[in-house]
């Protein structure tokens, strides 16, 4: 996988080719996912089971998500056992999958930053930590991050305080 900038934007390559996303998130039928033209699937947790074999005998690519904790349900990210735990966590997941053929993107967090402002700085510090430790075990991949909205600061958070991200949705 790589990430080719150029006069038009940012281009997915995938085998040295553009590759342009057509999927869903979820693991309800991916079957029924491939049936209908798509060709990826997008992951919220790294518990991926057989989802990645599945998906690569239908010709399906995975974001395979890394799940990030949210203040909002207890996680505290200035507890660093937490981080710890968060961190080997991530890291078993990586070095699990990093060499499947479906594996497409590295999916870190999901609306972690919570409704509000977004604007959590320890939230992003450990979202860039993350990703550069991804990157770190796999450079072949590209990272990105999911945020519920692009209202406050989470457009220059993510810029300017994550820089290891690639993709932002």
């Amino acid at each position: 996988m790589e990430l080719r900038r150029s006069d038009a934007g940012w281009q997915l390559l995938r085998g040295g080719e553009p590759y342009f996303i057509r999927g869903a998130g979820g693991d309800a039928s991916l079957e029924a996912l491939a049936a209908a033209g798509a060709n990826s699937v997008r992951t919220w947790g790294g518990d991926v089971g057989d989802l990645l074999d599945e998906a690569h005998a239908l010709g399906l690519t995975v974001t395979v998500g890394l799940w990030l904790g949210h203040p909002r349900h207890g996680f505290d990210y200035a507890d660093e056992a937490q981080l710890a735990d968060q961190r080997e966590r991530v890291r078993q997941i990586v070095l699990r999958h990093r060499d499947h053929p479906a594996l497409l993107i590295w999916g870190i967090g999901n609306e972690m930053e919570g409704f509000g402002e977004g604007d959590d700085p320890a939230v992003w510090a450990e979202v860039d930590r993350i990703a550069a430790l991804v990157k770190e075990l796999d450079p072949h991949h590209p990272t990105m991050t999911v945020t519920a909205f692009v209202h406050g600061q989470r457009i220059d958070f993510l810029h300017r305080r994550s820089p290891a991200i690639d993709i932002h949705g």
